[in-house]
């Protein structure tokens, strides 16, 4: 077919008499050079009571649920690319989650960003958003950023720090995380 475009479809199917469980799904991807593209698309009908969605609030976690099944269909994107310019690689993705049950909740995310080598050491930052909303109509939005770096030890080993923060609308939270690790694969 087409050198460096790939795609992937998938179909499972679940209870014969109502069809919960029967999902669909779809993917292509395009890469040539440093240029990488991807898109995905999925969609899954949901049991009875079934917990399919979640949002943060900066308090609460808010699940949308299913009392009765009313053909709710969960459904999915997600869009992503990177680009390689030689001193640094670019990338950008985003993700979209809806129903289409009464009292709709939706989520969109999306995540930019840069890294580039120095020697053995790698470094990178990446912003993100993101928008809940919940059963009720509610909406809430996150924004935060995470700077990476890691140091190649050997071929299979490497350490890495990292700190990031995010915040949710409103003032009810702010999150700072910082981490340090090894990373080794055997």
């Amino acid at each position: 077919m087409v050198q460096g475009l790939s795609v992937s479809l998938d179909s499972t199917y679940g209870a014969s008499t109502t069809k919960v469980g029967n999902a669909a799904t779809y993917g292509v991807s395009y890469t040539t050079g440093g240029l990488m593209l991807g898109y995905a698309y999925g969609s899954k009908r949901v049991s009875t009571t079934a917990s399919y969605f979640s949002a943060y609030n900066g308090d609460t976690t808010a699940s949308q649920t299913s009392t009765t099944y009313d053909g709710t269909t969960v459904t999915s994107q997600a869009y992503s690319a990177t680009y390689d310019l030689g001193v640094a690689k670019i990338y950008y993705g985003a993700m979209s989650l809806k129903t289409n049950s009464s009292g709709d909740a939706a989520e969109s995310k999306s995540t930019y960003g840069i890294s580039a080598p120095f020697g053995a050491v790698n470094v990178g930052i990446a912003l993100s958003n993101a928008k809940y909303t919940n059963p009720a109509a509610t909406s809430y939005t996150s924004t935060g950023y995470k700077g990476i770096a890691k140091y190649s030890f050997s071929k299979r080993t490497i350490g890495y720090a990292s700190y990031g923060t995010s915040s949710t609308s409103g003032g009810k939270t702010s999150i700072s995380n910082t981490s340090v690790g090894l990373i080794h694969n055997f």
